[in-house]
């Protein structure tokens, strides 16, 4: 039998959960003009609203968030998704802010944000504050080698994806 190529992927940090994040610098240049469904999405954050830092959170680092279509396709690239919580402490109304990414890997940053949970009874989760949060996911094939940074003043998750090649 021939080695046979097979993706598996590892979620690399939280850094809004457990503070600095190592690897979060280096990643590849994406595509420049990524779009979600027909909504073009800029490349950059508009500078309309105040930076608000996350509430402390968790994410299942059980399940690989790295789609495997993309894995496959060596893609990469950054994502900030910007979203409301809830009083159950889930993202909600989330849509995306900017994008430097494939569309797969942008409903990817979606769906990884939408199963963070946050906790409620974090100081900077203050209800009366209207404003929607915003968190910058960063995806890249290990090991992350181009200079592709997170979104600046973004709390950021950085999602490694990894090709292993199987023994015959």
């Amino acid at each position: 039998m021939q080695g046979r190529i097979r993706s598996i992927g590892r979620l690399h940090c939280l850094a809004a959960a457990t503070g600095a994040c190592a690897l979060a610098a280096a990643c590849a240049t994406p595509p420049t003009a990524p779009v979600l469904g027909s909504v073009p999405v800029p490349a950059t954050p508009p500078d309309d609203l105040p930076v608000r830092k996350l509430p402390h959170s968790k994410l299942a680092s059980t399940v690989d968030w790295y789609p495997a279509q993309a894995k496959r396709a060596n893609l990469e690239g950054r994502i900030l998704v910007e979203f409301n919580i809830d009083p159950s402490g889930r993202a909600h109304v989330l849509k995306l802010a900017a994008a430097q990414a494939d569309p797969m890997l942008q409903a990817a940053a979606v769906e990884l944000v939408r199963h963070v949970a946050f906790d409620i009874s974090d100081p900077n989760l203050d209800a009366a504050n209207p404003a929607p949060f915003r968190m910058s996911v960063t995806y890249c094939m290990f090991p992350c080698k181009d200079a592709l940074l997170p979104y600046a003043g973004y709390e950021n998750v950085t999602v490694t994806g990894y090709l292993v090649r199987r023994r015959p």
